[in-house]
């Protein structure tokens, strides 16, 4: 609005509405809610200082007055609790109140199509026309119109409509395909339950407030809010993976108190009220409340056979849920009939109080947009938002425009050739009315160059001075290449598929590479700075164990799954027997502890997670269908007697919410502690054929703080034991007993092997100990205030005082060639960060697998603060102790770098862009994004590159310059919003390194040869200006003028454009240096562009002046036709010449290119010189004089003469270029190798049948490919 007057603005401002602060979702028969007068005046009271309203602050502490007003901290359980609201019966009138229960919300519907069948003429045609370019030939057409043009208007025309044409196509086309993904997204099947009947839907069609059914292993369409759910405890595990990164699953609860809704019919009698906040982007909170009618609620408790104390208030591990309590007495207390008062201000109002049962929401019962459902066979959910409120949506920023380094280029190259055609008219204007240096004729003869319609210019008014300029900006307005820009789209485009067929970066599965944008080819060869993320793009999440520490001895696990004990000797350590792990009570000790400290479950095997669409979908319908009628109704526990049974590794699997504890766990298996599940809390593990038996207390979950998770168990003697794991900076401090100095010295050399390391710890409680805890804990999970802080503390109490018992080390398995492909960029200077959602423990041990992090890497840590003080304070004492030169790794975590955003972002820049390796940790998707846009937006402006495999990423991705998507194995959210996507990460080097060598170098290349072409084209009109008397004669036919540009000079380029590789893919794999070489857009300097452009002046003053200084041996051919043909061949030879000179890589193709050029040029000419196109062609003007011409003699010397004449300088300076780069690179590698040999020549160790002895000189000669070995890689 900021470009319309004030007045307009105000009439398409939006009004805030501070009477509908919250988002409300009604479901079933429930009275319509106001707003109390209290929100209002906070809703003011905010708007007034701030200027807008903060709804979020508003659900908060409205929700917080709501759970806080009647229950006291240390006495009550933050139960659901009744409430009385302001309502308005659905039955009555609403007349003004309307918006407030009719309130708009966006449809599921995704589109990241730019076009559709009805606006892609116009706005296709609007949006090329917008390029200076082809605005401004259409301008020139227009010109030609209405003027009296030199040439014909068709001359213009013609190139305009096929360059906007063949882009129209172009771009159409890749449309298509983002129509087609997005169909595959909207068109996917989803069940959703109308009217009491559940119905197939396609996910664009779901609505908010519809009950959403979704089964194991689909993806969810939508934010939903949970209802009900197939699992006994009402709850269900998601994989987050394309939000935060973590495959590690998650658990989501129904909300507590409300009734179980488990079938279809359940929900006949739904009646209910989701308040929540509006839209917003965080992943990891939500503010809300569920409203139940009072009346309703006794009627949806009968009709489900269930009672709020039968519901998952018990369900465990579950801090939410457990022993939470609701008084039904509490409700009875209060009136269920509504009260209507009366409305005074409106009698078609009724107004009244009702009772409702507030349930608090949080983010444990929201089942986010991008996740996966896993080991659930069905659940129900609500729908709270939608298309682009989801929580997905608002983390994915909007695609901008991406202009590549080239592009840019080329626009500066424009103005600096519309300055050049700028003088060129208006030094051809003065000269024209200026100069007459031919004396005037009789009328019977004019000069052989002389038109008929030559202007008189006797009369020198306006019209005629414009008239003037208007034909030489025609004339000349051809040294602006109008061809460029539709040649550097077909090359981008058919290009683009190169780099799919490439059969070096398909995987094992048949997936090839993609290529989503063909804009941005060339960026791939201006890359400086790689971000990536970790989970799934360097690493497969395939964790494999690998050592362990058991009291004082060391083993490893070798690939025979066999135990290995490690005795360490005086220099090298020295493998010992096999160890069988029955026969050690220490091991065995050790390994049951690991297979009982865990949150695995055992579960069927299920179908892999892919992505269907909606009718490839129900193919799969009947199969599923089948398989949920055999599978089990919980999910948490094998089938009735499974745990007494032998498990069948083909048909069950382990599901862990962390790939450490499965690959624990596989290992124990093998070692022969077997865990075979858990019915009702009962744990089985299988030792050597001996069944076990532990009841599962209670489970201590992991939390960021802690650092480690516990579970306390009971055995079948009655003995409490608490098992604890995790990293043992957190373990160790906390334990009185064990082999602690063993364990860290082992757990560090773990560390330094890349591996991650788990402390392992134990103790025994008393039942007082175990009973005084489980207290504890319980008025601790009834507050609500700090309920977090005070659960973490009474966790930590118990936590202590706690035997070491050992230490595990598990390998992270890296994607294939990861560490080869980082060591390759490295080499050509390319700068890799890591940015990961994950923890930063994580992220820095697989920082060190991959390679990042060496043994000789100094690490800065900045991490888990919140201070702005303390965090600028850090990054200042960094900033001060760092050296760019020195090998540095700056790693921070989200809640740190959020801090240093907002205090201090330049120093931020300045510390992290000065070291050689960066590691961000615990990551929003938002934050990814920040942090491109740091280092994008710098002073230097470096390309960046973002990669990554999840939704998570998207925003990154779309941040970045160039974005690279991974195929993932969670869908293919980031693959479809990348400018590329590859199946692997090992695949990056040859994408970058190669195809961006390759695609950099004939773009550069194409640009630099079109401006040289043109030039070369229309430099000869300038110079014959001065032979014509400045008038606005043509020398060239408008044939020529129209083709040149179409056919007979581009089709050579654009082959150049597809073929051309100046190294080989060997060579550019084998020396990752050569990729700096073109950094900063090199090849388009004003120092690389200057020999083109005076090449360009040669050739012309080369074609024109030689044909113009022998045209007397051209009998009868001396007329103005004859002589532009001649001078038009002339360029003709001159430019495919300098396009073969410029070549490095020869092909077949090239050569056609440069035979059809030469052949359509003698067909359409000679064509045009025998048939009359045009009505009313002067005979003369060009007939016959095409073949005349070509059986001259004369005419074929003289191209001979022009060909050589204008490449021998080309030839001549590229020979002496290479020359003399070879000689300065020997002289200086000489240099090297002498001051190298005189530190270091006693310490070479030679071989003899390498030393040559001359007796003559009294020299000694060493073979140099014996020498290169010995030298070190700088010299």
């Amino acid at each position: 609005m900021g470009y319309f007057p004030k007045w307009i603005s105000k009439l398409f401002k939006k009004k805030s509405n501070c009477e509908a602060p919250f988002r409300r979702i009604y479901k079933g028969d429930v009275p319509y809610l106001r707003d109390s007068e209290t929100d209002l005046q906070r809703c003011s009271i905010r708007k007034s200082v701030t200027g807008r309203v903060d709804r979020k602050s508003i659900v908060s502490q409205r929700t917080r007055s709501r759970a806080t007003s009647e229950i006291d901290d240390d006495e009550e359980d933050p139960a659901p609790k009744p409430v009385r609201r302001q309502s308005i019966a659905r039955s009555a009138p609403l007349a003004h109140n309307a918006p407030l229960a009719q309130e708009k919300f966006p449809d599921n519907l995704i589109v990241t199509a730019r076009y559709n069948l009805w606006n892609f003429l116009p706005t296709n045609l609007f949006e090329q026309l917008r390029r200076v370019v082809n605005f401004y030939f259409l301008v020139i057409a227009f010109t030609q119109l209405i003027i009296d043009s030199p040439v014909h208007p068709v001359t213009a025309i013609s190139p305009l409509a096929f360059v906007l044409l063949v882009t129209a196509v172009k771009q159409g086309y890749e449309d298509w395909l983002r129509h087609k993904n997005d169909d595959q997204v909207n068109n996917r099947a989803v069940k959703v339950l109308r009217n009491g009947i559940l119905e197939e839907i396609q996910s664009k069609d779901i609505k908010v407030g519809d009950i959403v059914k979704l089964e194991s292993d689909e993806q969810v369409p939508t934010d939903l809010l949970l209802l009900g759910s197939s699992d006994e405890y009402l709850r269900c595990q998601i994989n987050t993976a394309n939000l935060d990164g973590e495959t590690n699953l998650k658990l989501r609860y129904c909300p507590s108190g409300l009734p179980h809704f488990k079938h279809e019919a359940d929900f006949n009698t739904c009646h209910l009220i989701v308040e929540c906040e509006h839209p917003c982007d965080d992943l990891y909170e939500f503010n809300g409340s569920l409203l139940i009618p009072a009346d309703k609620l006794a009627l949806m408790h009968r009709t489900n056979n269930r009672n709020i104390s039968s519901t998952n208030l018990h369900a465990p591990n579950s801090h939410n849920h457990e022993n939470s309590r609701q008084s039904k007495a509490s409700i009875k207390s209060h009136d269920s009939q509504q009260t209507h008062l009366p409305d005074f201000s409106s009698g078609m109002i009724r107004q009244g109080m009702t009772d409702f049962l507030s349930i608090p929401l949080t983010m444990e019962n929201i089942v986010l947009r991008g996740t996966r459902l896993k080991n659930t066979d069905y659940i129900f959910g609500i729908v709270v938002y939608t298309g682009r409120d989801t929580r997905l949506a608002r983390n994915s920023e909007k695609s901008e425009a991406k202009f590549s380094t080239v592009e840019r280029a080329v626009n500066y190259y424009l103005i600096f050739f519309v300055i050049i055609l700028l003088f060129l008219v208006f030094f051809c204007s003065i000269m024209h009315f200026a100069v007459d240096w031919f004396p005037e004729t009789d009328g019977t003869e004019a000069p052989w160059y002389a038109n008929d319609n030559i202007p008189s210019r006797s009369v020198k008014n306006a019209s005629t001075v414009l008239n003037v300029l208007a034909s030489f900006m025609i004339l000349f307005n051809y040294i602006i290449p109008i061809s460029l820009y539709v040649t550097v789209e077909l090359q981008k485009f058919l290009g683009s598929k190169f780099f799919v067929w490439d059969i070096e970066m398909m995987d094992e599965e048949g997936r090839h590479a993609l290529c989503n944008t063909s804009d941005l080819n060339e960026e791939l060869g201006q890359i400086e700075y790689i971000f990536s993320d970790k989970t799934g793009t360097l690493t497969q999440n395939l964790m494999k164990f690998q050592h362990c520490t058991v009291g004082n001895t060391r083993y490893e696990y070798k690939s025979d799954q066999r135990l290995h004990q490690l005795n360490r000797g005086n220099h090298d350590t020295v493998e010992s027997s096999k160890v069988e792990v029955a026969k050690s009570n220490e091991l065995l000790e050790f390994f049951r502890t690991l297979a009982l400290c865990h949150s695995v479950q055992v579960v069927p095997k299920r179908r892999s997670s892919f992505d269907v669409g909606f009718t490839e979908k129900k193919v799969f319908k009947n199969d599923k269908k089948s398989r949920l009628s055999n599978r089990r109704k919980s999910m948490n526990t094998p089938e009735p007697g499974a745990s007494e049974m032998e498990l069948d590794r083909g048909s069950w699997e382990y599901q862990a919410s962390s790939p450490d504890e499965k690959a624990l766990l596989e290992a124990c298996e093998t070692l022969g502690v077997l865990y075979k599940g858990e019915k009702e809390d009962v744990l089985t593990i299988d030792t050597g054929g001996t069944h076990e038996y532990y009841k599962r207390l209670m489970q201590l979950e992991f939390d960021a703080d802690r650092k480690c998770m516990s579970v306390i168990v009971e055995n079948s003697k009655g003995e409490k034991w608490l098992l604890t794991k995790g990293a043992e900076s957190s373990i160790v401090p906390k334990c009185d007993h064990g082999p602690t100095h063993e364990v860290l010295k082992n757990v560090m050399d773990y560390a330094m092997m890349g591996l991650r390391t788990l402390a392992i710890a134990k103790r025994e409680l008393t039942t007082k100990e175990y009973d005084d805890f489980a207290n504890e804990l319980r008025a601790a999970r009834r507050l609500i205030k700090n309920r977090q802080e005070k659960v973490r503390e009474v966790y930590s109490s118990i936590e202590s005082h706690m035997t070491l018992i050992g230490a595990t080390g598990v390998e992270d398995q890296l994607q294939e060639n990861v560490p080869e492909t980082l060591q390759s960029f490295a080499a050509a200077g390319i700068r890799v960060w890591m940015l990961t959602g994950d923890k930063l423990e994580t992220g820095v041990n697989v920082a060190v697998s991959c390679g990042l992090i060496t043994a000789s890497t100094k690490q800065y840590i900045v991490s888990q603060t919140s201070d702005g003080e303390e965090v600028q304070a850090k990054l200042t004492e960094i900033q001060k102790e760092m050296d760019a030169s020195d090998n540095t790794c700056f790693v921070i975590d989200g809640d740190s770098l959020a801090v240093a955003f907002k205090i201090c972002p330049d120093l931020l820049r300045v510390v992290s862009m000065a070291a050689l390796r960066v590691v961000c940790c615990r990551m929003a998707p938002l934050q990814k994004a920040q942090v491109v846009q740091m280092v994008k937006n710098s002073p230097d402006s470096p390309t960046c590159c973002a990669v990554g495999d999840g939704a998570n990423d998207c925003a990154m991705i779309l941040a970045a310059h160039i974005g690279i998507g991974i195929l993932g194995k969670e869908g293919r959210q980031a693959a479809r919003c990348a400018d590329f996507a590859i199946s692997k990460f090992g695949f990056l080097r040859r994408a970058i390194l190669v195809h961006g060598h390759w695609y950099y170098v004939r773009l550069a290349n194409l640009a630099n040869y079109f401006f040289y072409k043109n030039v070369v084209f229309i430099t000869p009109q300038f110079f014959f200006s001065f032979s014509s008397n400045f008038s606005t004669q043509p020398i060239f036919n408008g044939l020529f003028l129209m083709m040149y540009n179409i056919f007979f000079s581009s089709i050579p380029i654009l082959i150049f454009g597809f073929t051309e590789q100046p190294y080989s893919s060997e060579t550019l794999l084998s020396q990752p240096h050569l990729y700096k070489r073109n950094r900063k857009n090199s090849l388009m300097t004003v120092k690389k562009f200057l020999p083109w452009f005076l090449s360009s002046l040669w050739h012309s003053l080369a074609c024109y002046y030689l044909p113009y200084f022998s045209r007397d041996n051209f009998d009868n051919m001396n007329d103005i036709s004859t002589f532009g043909t001649i001078v038009f061949t002339g360029v003709i030879v001159a430019t495919n010449c300098k396009m073969a000179v410029e070549t490095k890589y020869l092909t077949w193709w090239f050569l056609a290119s440069q035979i059809f050029s030469y052949v359509s040029y003698l067909f359409f000419a000679g064509m045009f010189s025998e048939v009359d196109l045009r009505p009313g062609v002067l005979a003369g003007e060009f007939r016959h004089v095409f073949f005349m011409m070509l059986s001259s003699v004369c005419f074929w010397l003289l191209m001979l003469l022009v060909g050589v004449t204008s490449t021998l300088p080309d030839i001549t300076f590229a020979a002496f270029r290479h020359s003399w780069k070879y000689i300065v690179r020997h002289f200086k590698g000489l240099g090297k190798h002498k001051n190298w040999l005189k530190t270091h020549r006693q310490s070479i160790p030679i071989p003899k049948s390498t030393l040559l002895f001359s007796k003559r000189s009294g020299t000694l000669t060493i073979s140099n490919s014996t020498l290169t070995s010995y030298l070190p890689n700088s010299a």
